[in-house]
């Protein structure tokens, strides 16, 4: 079991990839790796994330090693879930430990994906299940980026549960740049 494409698909990789959760349920119990890692050092729980495909997260949660694996973009199975809007998986992931200050290889916490795509009600899920409001250990804060991009009903948000305005990214201050952009 588990022998791999040249590009380092399991079988459990190709099935999570296909939503076939009955096929998902007989590779695992038969001793498929859910930790094996692709060429992109995807897991299968990688792909089913960024499917939305819940049936299958709930098959391989209970069984992976580390619910943060980063693929190769520094990527977790909760970034990618946050990325495409997948409210359900985002919510058994943070209902299963994932963390929501986990930066990725560009710099972004699963918040910025959804401050990115002006998802208010899935940036709302995260702040309320830990993701850090005030500040980023990645990049710029979360308040910078929704002003930054154009996302007033986020900052408001943001702003509600205590980040700051005045805290500066390289030169300016998220209010400054909300004022520069006349979204104030």
């Amino acid at each position: 079991m588990n022998p791999a494409t040249e590009y380092g698909e399991t079988e459990l990789h190709l099935a999570c990839a296909q939503g076939r959760a009955e096929l998902v349920q007989t590779l695992l119990s038969n001793g498929a790796d859910v930790n094996a890692a692709n060429y992109n050092t995807q897991t299968p729980l990688h792909i089913a994330a960024d499917r939305g495909d819940l049936k299958i997260v709930e098959l391989l949660v209970p069984r992976v090693a580390n619910i943060d694996a980063a693929d190769i973009a520094g990527k977790t199975a909760l970034q990618l879930a946050t990325e495409f809007g997948h409210t359900p998986v985002v919510t058994y992931l943070l209902d299963h430990g994932a963390n929501p200050n986990v930066c990725d290889g560009e710099g972004n916490e699963a918040l910025h994906a959804d401050i990115l795509n002006g998802r208010e009600q899935l940036a709302a899920l995260l702040m309320e299940r830990g993701a850090d409001v005030k500040d980023s250990t990645c990049s710029v804060s979360p308040l910078y980026r929704a002003v930054e991009t154009g996302q007033p009903a986020i900052a408001r948000m943001l702003l509600a549960r205590g980040a700051d305005a005045n805290t500066a990214t390289s030169m300016f201050t998220a209010l400054y740049t909300a004022i520069n952009n006349d979204d104030m």
